[in-house]
């Protein structure tokens, strides 16, 4: 028996897990309520390449990047012929592709239904038969982060909903808070879901939690019941309690091996939020506001991590990635000094603004010193062209 499952839908990445559900597992289990993460997305693909699922752990691919990209694409090669087996199926290392228009309702819902196209259906039914109804969960909180999750996203609620009218199912990430309003109001997808979860998913899904499982009374904050109404939705007002990520993730259910990458990549977040307030960008709706974590308590759990998988596979991780909506240069000196000062083998890559920060005199050679490899930089510009 498991209170929760927490779901992640392709496609994303399959180089690395996801942060987000490692994240709520950690905060529900803090607070006395047991979930189990499905990380459908590493395998959806791994079962989808079938017999030519990739083998990437020969470090020779670290020396040669260029070796590494042609195995990508011979990856990216295969994905597209298996796809042929399904009607204008397209599935690729970062994107999908579909007969139906993953933007309008009520093409969302025709999808969930044609077993021709929709090569989830069957996946879904297996996952729900052998893992989630053998272990009686009340709730399936399902993550929508990218866009191309939507039609695999409510094709498992459907799934979820035939084969166990009960459960309740919650839906969040950043696709559901930028379109919770037109969702709500849908004829097509509103029997789909029982509640909505928006911006940071900690305190509303342990409410949530609390109210269906130990059915205490509880005032939500952007929770949207699909009986209720759009009263409690207000953005500042609920976000995690006393210090920003004093909890640890956990990543118990997250076997690194399956994902296809030559090492061990590691999720892990030094902010939340973005100090910028861009009108055109996306990142406003991943998070309530904008928080910095301590430098101290993010060495400390690179760190553990390094030891929990040393335990577990008899190596420690060596490759992080900050997955941040922005990083903070003051935050990424701090940490870059910290890991030095440890002698601690770590290499990490982030995502930035092209502050000036980064170009005074010493700070690239502190970062690259505690472990920096890869800055993905954002250049915004009023220019259409």
């Amino acid at each position: 028996m498991v209170d929760s499952f927490l779901v992640n839908t392709p496609v994303s990445s399959p180089l690395h897990p996801q942060l987000n559900l490692p994240l709520l597992k950690g905060y529900l289990g803090a607070n006395g309520y047991s979930s189990t993460v499905i990380d459908c997305n590493i395998d959806f693909f791994n079962k989808f390449m079938g017999d030519c699922r990739p083998n990437l752990v020969d470090p020779a691919y670290l020396e040669n990047p260029l070796q590494l990209l042609e195995s990508y694409n011979n990856i990216e090669a295969l994905l597209l012929e298996r796809s042929q087996e399904f009607d204008q199926l397209g599935v690729g290392l970062r994107n999908l592709s579909m007969k139906y228009d993953r933007t309008m309702f009520g093409s969302v819902a025709a999808a969930t239904h044609d077993e021709l196209a929709n090569p989830f259906i069957s996946y879904f039914d297996q996952i729900i038969s052998e893992r989630i109804l053998p272990a009686s969960p009340k709730i399936v909180g399902i993550a929508t982060t990218f866009q191309d999750q939507i039609i695999p996203t409510f094709t498992l609620a459907s799934r979820i909903r035939l084969a166990a009218p009960r459960v309740k199912i919650v839906l969040g990430g950043q696709m559901i808070t930028r379109c919770y309003e037109s969702l709500f109001k849908s004829n097509h997808l509103r029997d789909l879901f029982d509640y909505l979860v928006l911006w940071d998913g900690e305190v509303p899904l342990l409410n949530i939690h609390r109210y269906e499982i130990s059915s205490e009374d509880v005032v939500f904050t952007n929770v949207i019941s699909r009986d209720g109404d759009l009263s409690n939705v207000n953005r500042r007002s609920e976000s995690i309690p006393g210090k920003f990520l004093s909890f640890s993730p956990d990543f118990t259910d997250i076997d690194y091996n399956d994902y296809w990458f030559p090492e061990y990549l590691i999720p892990l977040q030094t902010t939340r939020g973005c100090y910028a307030r861009c009108s055109f960008c996306a990142i406003p709706y991943g998070s309530n506001r904008y928080r910095v974590r301590d430098a101290v308590a993010v060495v400390d759990e690179i760190q553990s991590i390094q030891n929990e998988t040393f335990e577990r596979y008899g190596r420690r991780a060596v490759y992080f990635k900050f997955m941040e909506d922005t990083s903070a240069p003051s935050t990424l000196l701090e940490v870059s000094d910290l890991i030095s000062e440890r002698g601690l083998d770590v290499q990490w890559e982030t995502f930035a603004r092209l502050e000036k920060a980064f170009v005074a005199p010493g700070v690239m050679e502190r970062l690259y010193a505690g472990g920096c490899r890869k800055i993905h930089w954002g250049l915004e510009t009023s220019d259409p062209d």
